[in-house]
């Protein structure tokens, strides 16, 4: 009996070597480059200098990956190499990673390390004292707190040792209140010369740039601290470039996390997102707005159209960038007219001057009510200019914004109409698509022509302002459908009434299908169909076109 228990024992020891294939396996050399680098970790004599070490050698590989998901197959695959390695430098990789590794990975490289230590001799299994203390800090003193003069962002500076001891460091946390308070960046400091001027520095800064500085106990920071690590995991964050994120952000993220979860005061799990909108309802929107108009009341060759482009700006500040909206500085000046508006907002080409008129209006607006020193008004408006003078380009970007070709000859009647503009762009993208919702297909092109080039051009750089790139454009999609060659042409042909709403009666017809819970592909069957059968009288195509989708939205039908 005791000899089968043995070697039961061996064979699941050996099992749990068994060497399983890497997730990720174009990352081996990767791995093997973390593995030999981890023989540091021998040298180790502080807590500190093993957190840095996974910082720069382990936490930072997220800022190279493509998502979440990656990284995370990528640190099990890590795991696992360094287990099936076995040596005692890999075991100390995996006890710092069970202590302050990236979070929800901790746990798989704390039973990783556990049986790695198993497999050991009391002599080789034994670790260092330092590892005992990994992760376990306590704040130095009061910490320090400064926002700049345009409110966009906060500096908090916290100093920290470890339990029992070990070298001073302090940790400067980035938040941008610019957008929704997330966690912008983290600089780690450890020289001593460095830690004595942390603070006399940002006292220095704030008097010369304005702002606020205030010195405030851990448990305040602690609150900042807590609801940006909230803000910053929010899965609803707009993907905004010009708010991207420092990559020290990926790299010293964990071992803050940690530190910033051990300091006094309570632990709140509300998300902050929100709470600018929350002050901020549709009734005091409104009123800043006509505050506005109010401010300019000769100013505008159409009040409607003015009226509708500052509630957009509005609008945007509170929920986009999570700023109020009577605030202004560089990185929301940026962000507002730089990125979102061109991008998100429909704004046809007739509307541009007016566009143009009111964001230079409202710029100079929010910063002459700003009690601003004057160095920091001259940087905002450089900042602003600089955006402004390329506003024109961006909002025509069709590389930028997709919903350009389909409102380019928006009749002037629509211009301060929104949900007339709305309207159009939502018949036009239901008759052709727009990018990246076309399919994955191809124009091959023995030589130019329609103003594509020879060879091969992916549908979604088509062109659906231009007749020929429709075609193309239905064809292509009706390929990928399964679609009879021969019905393609029926079908560009409602395609072109849809997009120029002639006659007007095949988007009623179509709105009709639709609410009925018609698919896109059977809508344009059923147009197809009826434009075959009585297209050629204009007069029985209208009527037939009157007729469907009636019975199928009937309470007798349903």
């Amino acid at each position: 009996m005791g000899n089968k228990i043995r070697n039961n024992r061996k064979r699941s020891a050996a099992r749990s070597q068994v060497r399983r294939a890497p997730r990720l396996p174009g990352l081996r050399k990767v791995y093997d480059a973390v593995i030999a680098g981890c023989a540091d970790l021998e040298a180790v004599t502080e807590a500190l200098d093993a957190e840095l070490w996974l910082a720069a050698n382990v936490c930072a590989i997220r800022s190279k990956a493509p998502d979440d998901e990656a990284f995370r197959l990528a640190m099990l695959d890590l795991i696992d190499e360094a287990e099936r390695d076995g040596r005692r430098q890999c075991l100390l990789l995996l006890r710092t990673m069970a202590a302050v590794g990236p979070q929800g990975l901790v746990d798989r490289a704390a039973r990783a390390a556990e049986r790695l230590a198993g497999r050991k001799t009391p002599e080789e299994g034994g670790t260092p004292d330092w590892v005992g203390a990994l992760g376990e800090t306590a704040a130095v003193g009061d910490c320090c707190v400064w926002t700049d003069v345009f409110a966009e962002y906060t500096y908090v500076y916290c100093e920290y040792m470890h339990a029992g001891g070990g070298r001073r460091h302090g940790l400067q946390f980035i938040i941008d209140l610019a957008f929704h308070g997330v966690l912008n960046g983290i600089d780690v400091v450890t020289e001593p010369t460095e830690l004595d001027r942390m603070i006399p520095n940002m006292q220095r800064d704030a008097r010369r740039e304005g702002g606020r500085f205030l010195r405030v106990p851990p448990a305040d920071a602690a609150g900042l601290l807590r609801a940006a690590l909230i803000a910053s995991a929010d899965p609803a964050l707009p993907p905004l470039l010009t708010a991207s994120r420092d990559k020290s952000l990926a790299e010293f993220l964990p071992l803050a996390v940690r530190r910033v979860m051990e300091m006094p005061g309570e632990q709140s799990s509300d998300p902050p997102r929100g709470q600018v909108s929350a002050a901020w309802p549709a009734r005091r929107r409104q009123a800043l707005v006509e505050e506005f108009l109010d401010a300019h009341p000769d100013g505008w060759v159409d009040a409607a159209v003015a009226r509708m482009i500052a509630a957009r700006i509005v609008d945007a500040s509170v929920d986009v960038l999570g700023f109020p909206p009577d605030r202004m500085g560089p990185a929301s000046v940026a962000r507002l007219f730089g990125e979102y508006l061109p991008a998100a907002v429909i704004i046809p080409r007739s509307l541009l001057d007016e566009v143009m008129q009111v964001a230079r209006a409202w710029v100079r607006w929010r910063t002459d009510a700003q009690d601003l020193p004057r160095a920091a008004r001259r940087q905002l408006r450089r900042t602003a200019n600089a955006v402004l003078a390329v506003l024109p380009t961006l909002c025509q970007s069709r590389r930028l914004n997709p919903t350009v070709p389909y409102v380019a000859d928006a009749p002037a009647a629509a211009r301060a109409d929104g949900d007339a503009l709305q309207e159009i762009m939502y018949r036009r993208a239901f008759a052709v698509p727009i990018p990246g919702q076309r399919g994955d297909g191809v124009v091959d092109l023995p030589e130019p022509a329609n103003g594509l080039p020879a060879g091969q051009t992916h549908v979604d750089k088509l062109d659906p302002a231009d007749p020929a790139h429709r075609h193309l454009i239905t064809a292509i999609g009706q390929a990928a459908e399964g679609t009879h060659t021969r019905r393609i042409p029926a079908l560009a042909a409602v395609v072109e009434q849809l997009w120029n709403d002639q006659p007007a009666a095949v988007w009623q017809a179509a709105r009709r299908l639709t609410a009925a819970g018609l698919p896109r592909q059977r809508v344009l069957d059923r147009l197809a169909a009826t434009w075959q059968r009585d297209g050629s009288d204009t007069e029985r195509y209208t009527a037939a076109l009157s007729t469907l989708g009636s019975a199928l939205s009937s309470p007798v039908h349903r």
